[in-house]
Formats: structure tokens, sequence, C-alpha cells
């Protein structure tokens, strides 16, 4: 790897490309097989590399470049067969125009393939802004629709990951403890910043839903993380999580989840595929930073009053039927986050009844302590949803934690999360 001063170029590679299937189903293979592979590589460089490399062998094409400026300066030339001379010329023009370059795309914010001569060019997405681009030698040849929605897929995946891992460093680089720090000052400062990325709390009424939540940190910041993702104008999907440890590495974790949770989210409606596709995004992180995490997520479609929901090592939330006064858990499948990079879950499906009550909480509920050294336990909870649970979710949220309070006065030692949802 050297750096060219227009950035960091990688050594470029000869390879012969595999043959794949040309027909629709075979294209769909090959494209999630690349994102499976593109989830097991060390880190964003490879990840570029392995990128480009791999959807010259889908596509058939005699190159392909990637090139982002920012955030990680990087640029990319694979000669797949032979030298192409197009790829050079658009090598040479990308090294001038820098990162100039990428502002022509912003002008057609809404096209995602572009066409220039023998080259296929794509830009590279994060949070809506583009910070990066794939060209390929194709020849020519436009791609079909499916061929197009698998590539867009896959760029999709390359530019979440290069600017998840960008944010990554600059958290640490702005809030972890160094020498010289005040320790105090930058525990209020990650406090401040982890208090802006709170997702603000949806009005009364919102998708069938009424929806109350308390947070509430050990320390200075949280580990907790919760989400309330409104996916369009009839599905939301509710997040909680909690991350192994206390302080400013798990609340910086828990604000990386959070980040990239909502990124996927609005990928796909299956939650089975976003907890999936997130676990293998953070486990290389989690793996560094040694924090294990517990993932709940659910996505609640009030036409047909039916939450599908995916867990990965979370305690199960509690439903109490309005009829009957039964409380039921969703149970799921999965083990905490940061252990396997791949996960075999699956996703499960509860139909839900006007007046039922839903409640998300972390360890930091159920395992608060009073001076006897008693947990409050799952079956006050169970009891007190049942007991509070005729009135709106702010009411039944509010005597909850009055409860809570008088079962333990004492200061809190574990970060906690309770979210109560109301089916309208």
């Amino acid at each position: 790897m050297a750096n060219t001063g227009q950035g960091t170029v990688l050594a470029r590679s000869e390879s012969t490309p595999v043959r794949v299937p040309s027909a629709r189903a075979g294209l769909s293979r090959s494209f999630l097989a690349l994102s499976d592979k593109i989830n097991t590589l060390a880190d964003e460089y490879a990840v570029v590399r392995g990128a480009v490399e791999g959807l010259c062998t889908i596509l058939h094409a005699e190159g392909g470049l990637a090139f982002f400026p920012s955030p990680i300066d990087l640029l990319f030339v694979h000669h797949a067969r032979r030298r192409s001379g197009a790829l050079q010329q658009f090598e040479v023009l990308v090294q001038r125009r820098g990162e100039r370059f990428l502002e022509l795309f912003a002008l057609e914010p809404q096209r995602r393939i572009h066409y220039a001569g023998d080259l296929l060019l794509v830009p590279l997405l994060w949070k809506q802004e583009t910070i990066g681009l794939f060209a390929f030698d194709t020849n020519g040849h436009t791609l079909s629709f499916s061929a197009e929605s698998g590539m867009i897929g896959v760029a999709n995946h390359v530019g979440s990951i290069v600017g998840l891992t960008a944010q990554i460093n600059e958290l640490h680089r702005r809030y972890s403890p160094g020498p010289g720090n005040d320790p105090s000052i930058t525990l209020e400062e990650a406090a401040s910043f982890q208090k802006r990325l709170l997702p603000e709390i949806p009005p009364s009424s919102v998708c069938g839903l009424n929806i109350a939540v308390h947070t509430q940190a050990a320390e200075h910041v949280s580990g907790d993380a919760f989400d309330l993702i409104l996916l369009d104008q009839n599905k939301i999907g509710i997040t909680i999580a909690d991350v192994q440890g206390k302080g400013i590495s798990a609340a910086l974790f828990a604000n990386m989840l959070r980040s990239t949770m909502h990124f996927l989210a609005r990928e796909s409606f299956s939650t089975v595929s976003v907890v999936g596709k997130l676990n293998s995004i953070l486990h290389k992180e989690a793996v560094a930073t040694q924090k294990l995490f517990s993932l709940f997520y659910g996505v609640y479609d009030p036409a047909e009053k039916i939450l599908s929901y995916t867990g990965s090592g979370h305690g199960s939330p509690m439903l109490v039927r309005a009829r009957t006064g039964a409380t039921e858990r969703l149970c799921s499948d999965g083990i905490p986050g940061g252990i396997e990079p791949l996960q075999r879950m699956r996703e499960r499906s509860a139909f839900l009844h006007e007046g039922d009550v839903l409640a998300f909480f972390t360890d930091g509920v159920i395992e608060r302590m009073n001076k006897h050294g008693e947990r409050f336990g799952e079956e006050r909870l169970s009891v007190l949803l049942r007991e509070f649970g005729h009135g709106s979710a702010e009411e039944c949220l509010r005597r909850v934690l009055h409860q809570l309070e008088a079962f333990s006065p004492l200061p809190i030692t574990d970060d906690m999360t309770l979210i109560v949802a109301k089916i309208l």
C-alpha cells in the first residue's frame, strides 16, 4: 500500500475471473455470497478490495476501481483479465479531480447506476452522502434489473462498513480518555454527545402504538441502546440493546450499534436479516473491544397487528394480554453479538390485539437490588404491567418506575432502559 498524495493506492492485482450462472437466481446467489464474504474480512481496506474483485468476477468485467477520498483515503484498481485502457484513463481523471469528482453524483442522488462509455459507475453512499465510487469496465454492456439490484445491495453494504468504521474511529478519537485528558471533561462531553444521539420519542400515537420510554445511566453515559424507527407510514421498528460493561467504552459501542441499526433497518423489513447483518458488521469491533452485546429488534405492522421479531441473546420482552391478563414472553433464538460473526437465527411473530401491552427492558431493570440483596425480578415487573396496563403507556411506565424506586431507593449500579408500548 502506497500513499500517492491523492489517495492510498493498494497494489494492483491480476486474476482470472470465474464464470457464474447468468440466470437471475444464479446472479442473486452470487451477490449474496459476496456480501457474506465481505462480512468476514478484516478491515475496510480488505472489504473494498474484496468487493471490487468479487464484482469483477460476477460482472465478467475487464477491471474495477474503488475511490474513497474520505474517510479512508483509498484508491484501488484491479485489472481482472487484461489492462483496461478505459479504467486507466478513469484512474487518472479521478486522481486529478480528487474529492471534487464525487460532487458530480450529488446532482442526481436518485440514480445509483451510471454508464459512461465502457464504464459502469456506482456512487457509494453513507447517510445519504456520496463518500466513494465504484467503476467497472464492462465493455459498455448495461446490467439487467436483477444485476443492478445486486450491485446496489453490495454498494450499500460497502458504504455502510466504510462509513461506520470512520464513525467508530472518530468517536474513539474524540471521546476516549488519553494522556493529558481531563477524565471529568471527557465524561461530560461523552454524556452530551450521547444525549444528542438519543432518538426522539414519537407522539403518543404512532403506527398504532402508544409508546413511552425511560433510560437511565449508572454513570455519566450508558451502555444501553434503544431506537424507535419509522420505517414507512405503516410500520415501526423497535430496538433495545445492552452492551457489556459501563462507562465510556460501553457508551461508544452502544452509540455505534444504534447508528448501525438505524441504517440497516431501512434496508429491509426482515428482522432476522437486519439483526444478522448487524452482528456481522459489528463482530470485529466487538472482539477488538471485548464487548459482547444483546439485542432485540421488532417490526410492528398495525394493519395486520403483527409484531415480527428477532433476538440476539437479549432478555425476552413481555406481552400482557388485555383480554385475559396473561403474560407471554417473546422468546427468540440467537446468542449475544460478538461471539460468532454468523449466527443461525429465525424470525418469529406475535399477533396482537387492542389494549395489549408490550414491555422491552434491559437487565438493569429486573436485576436492580434492594438493601436486602433481593432482585426486582421479572415476576414483579409482570405483576405491575398487569396492574397498570389498563392506562396509557406513559401512565403505566410512570407507575412501574415509582414501584421500582420504592423497591430500591439506592443509586443504580447498572444502566437501565424500559420501553412500554400499548396496542391502539
